[in-house]
């Protein structure tokens, strides 16, 4: 499955925890040099808060907001990180010897300092009580604050990037618990869980995302986000609830094929074969004639089910765009003979057997339907003649597998002993046979060939083969038995 790229990084207001962290003058236990970092590239001029948190200040209070300043505005690093020490003991004396505990200013300049320190969780308690008891500061504290949701967020991107998505979900889950309203890291833990396939896991964080207020410059990625809610539901077996994401994406983006696609399987799912139909028919004639691998995949999907709805005539229009640029699919010719049965169209059927049965001669089904197609136009000889021929057919073969393998494709099938009579009734014994195994390219031309060994096979006795083809274009296999 592609991994879903991650799509932005920024920095977002956030809305502090009300952990309990002791107030401590130590280095601290909990720090992040992506905050400290961040608060360094904020400014190097300090700049006072403009709420009450700058009002009636205690002296070491005071004292602690110069050597903040300080700190902010040396370039010096060692005078820097001696002013913060200085700036956090001088508070902490205030709070705990001078009667400060109850002082929004002591609390805002402990917390502010600590941000600088890369002390997130020491911040977080001492802001959170700053604006417990100055509640006007709000904004001020919030925008303060930046640097602890980016240090999560964008740290959290850059171990999602180096494939460390354990990591990487812890940040983003503690990035949203700092910013309960930044809908950016729900969408990155969705699009994690995506590509691990805990599809349940990835649609809970894609719904939060979603329910959080965006900005009009991100409405494109959270669009686009919505369709992978979609499809997290429908992976997740909840195709009821990913019609409306999906309708909801695809009005604006009406020619995405995958969504489409995902509509059309969550209509299927719930029963609305009939608006499944709808977007089938959309994806057929917006493919073309011939689209390439890709496009004859989905209408041989699309196909399959129309059949097995019984629309006949559709899956035929969608068969057809099959073999436009693959005429030797023996997949398509036979689905599609079924459905010319379906339909009780005797000459089509006649005509598509015979398609088959020479791509797949040795096959019960094949020569079945062409004796059904001279039944349908009641040509009795010809169906009698088709009869004798399958009596004396010593074997059946079914085609298992055509698959890529190790730089070419590979055919896997079984063979299967049968009781052969010939035009007399007389049984005739088994005997081991070669087939010839032909890969073909899109024009029907052999790229290259193999005989496969088939022993002789009594009545009911199997024997499994492989043929390998190498070469370049090959999209298809016959087999004729070897004179």
């Amino acid at each position: 499955m592609t991994r879903i790229r991650v799509v932005t990084q920024c920095a977002l207001p956030v809305l502090l925890a009300l952990g309990a962290v002791p107030v401590s003058a130590q280095q601290p236990a909990h720090y992040d040099a992506g905050v400290a970092k961040a608060m360094l590239q904020a400014g190097s001029k300090y700049v006072p808060p403009a709420c009450s948190a700058d009002k009636n200040k205690h002296f070491k209070v005071s004292s602690g907001a110069t050597y903040l300043k300080t700190a902010i505005e040396t370039p010096d690093s060692a005078n820097k990180a001696h002013a913060l020490g200085d700036a956090e003991r001088v508070i902490i004396e205030a709070i705990t010897q001078n009667g400060q505990d109850k002082s929004a200013a002591a609390w805002y300049f402990l917390g502010r300092t600590r941000l600088y320190r890369g002390d997130i969780e020491g911040a977080d308690t001492a802001l959170a009580k700053a604006l417990k008891l100055a509640p006007d500061c709000k904004d001020e504290i919030a925008n303060l604050t930046r640097p602890i949701f980016a240090a999560y967020f964008n740290n959290g991107v850059d171990a999602y990037k180096a494939g460390k998505d354990d990591e990487a979900i812890g940040l983003f889950r503690q990035a949203a618990a700092a910013n309960p309203g930044a809908w950016q890291p729900n969408m990155e833990l969705g699009n994690i869980f995506y590509n691990q396939q805990k599809y349940d896991s990835a649609a809970a964080y894609y719904r939060k995302m979603l329910s959080l207020p965006v900005g009009a410059g991100d409405s494109a990625t959270v669009l686009k986000s919505q369709k992978y809610y979609a499809f997290s539901l429908l992976q997740g077996k909840h195709a009821a609830e990913a019609i409306a994401p999906l309708r909801t994406y695809l009005a604006a983006n009406p020619e995405d094929v995958d969504a489409k696609k995902g509509l059309a399987n969550a209509y299927g799912a719930t029963g609305k074969a009939d608006s499944a139909a709808m977007i089938q028919k959309e994806l057929l004639a917006s493919r073309g004639d011939s689209g390439g691998a890709a496009a004859a995949s989905d209408a041989m999907t699309i196909g399959l089910g129309f059949y097995k709805n019984k629309k006949y005539q559709d899956a035929v229009t969608a068969f057809d765009k099959v073999l436009a640029s693959n005429p030797n699919s023996r997949d398509a010719l036979y689905y599609e003979a079924f459905a010319y049965d379906g339909l009780g169209n005797g000459a089509k059927l006649v005509e598509t057997a015979k398609k088959l049965l020479a791509i797949d001669p040795l096959s019960e089904d094949a020569h079945k339907l062409l004796g059904a197609g001279y039944k349908l136009q009641q040509n009795d000889k010809a169906r009698q003649d088709v009869a004798v021929e399958l009596l004396g057919m010593p074997v059946d073969v079914q085609i298992k597998d055509f698959a890529p393998s190790n730089g070419g494709v590979t055919l896997s099938g079984t063979a299967t002993g049968r009781e052969a009579l010939n035009k007399a009734g007389t049984e005739v014994k088994p005997a081991p046979m070669t087939l010839t195994v032909e890969f073909l390219d899109a024009k029907g031309t052999a790229v290259t060939s193999q005989d496969v060994a088939i022993p002789a096979l009594p009545k009911g006795q199997t024997k499994d083969f492989t043929a390998e083809g190498k070469g370049s274009g090959i999209i298809a296999w016959r087999y004729k038995k070897k004179a």
